[in-house]
């Protein structure tokens, strides 16, 4: 083989192998970016039961939820002895009265205004399908939502009680609340 026919054999089968690789780089930048998309949210925010089944949600799944959303309030919410001292770190207007069952007492937290609920849920149907995918992912559980001083929605870690502003990968359902005291809010928790 002389050194021309030599060089044209490995050029054409580089070039060959560049197309091959540059394709496959290609597809695979678009499957990574794909599976990253803003159009995917990581959580769905919800302030209903209703708005919860209305965004495709399975009735059980959003009814247990809305539940757990609730409990997971009354356990973790801050809780001070009076209305003024909640108003001062949550806003005027944005604290409710409770009871502690156990004390025979009562404290203020702020509103529970809404719940964030995971788009792996989506796809869950009844009540098997979600204690399933509850026992397949324990740590898992919605995140309660609340109206901060400043009118934004925040989260509260239930182990630091540190607030944090909602994430960006949300998606907004609606607008409302579980109990607060504006017309513009619904009826539920107080």
């Amino acid at each position: 083989m002389t050194a021309i026919a030599s060089a044209k054999k490995r050029r054409r089968f580089a070039s060959g192998t560049r197309k091959t690789l540059a394709l496959g780089g290609i597809a695979a930048a678009g499957l990574a970016v794909s599976g990253c998309s803003d159009d995917v949210p990581a959580e769905y925010q919800f302030s209903s039961v209703q708005q919860c089944t209305t965004a495709g949600f399975d009735q059980a799944v959003c009814e247990e939820e809305f539940k757990q959303a609730q409990a997971l309030h009354t356990e973790n919410a801050p809780k001070f002895d009076n209305e003024a001292a909640c108003e001062e770190q949550w806003g005027e207007n944005q604290c409710r009265p409770a009871y502690y069952q156990s004390q025979r007492s009562s404290y203020f937290s702020p509103f529970l205004t809404g719940y964030l609920v995971s788009s792996a849920l989506r796809d869950v149907r009844g009540y098997n399908g979600y204690y399933d995918y509850r026992a397949r992912n324990p740590g898992y559980a919605p995140t309660t939502l609340y109206k901060g001083r400043t009118g934004g929605d925040v989260t509260i870690s239930p182990r630091s009680k540190t607030v944090t502003p909602v994430n960006v990968n949300t998606r907004t359902a609606a607008r409302g609340g579980f109990g607060g005291r504006s017309s513009g809010r619904s009826s539920f928790g107080g």
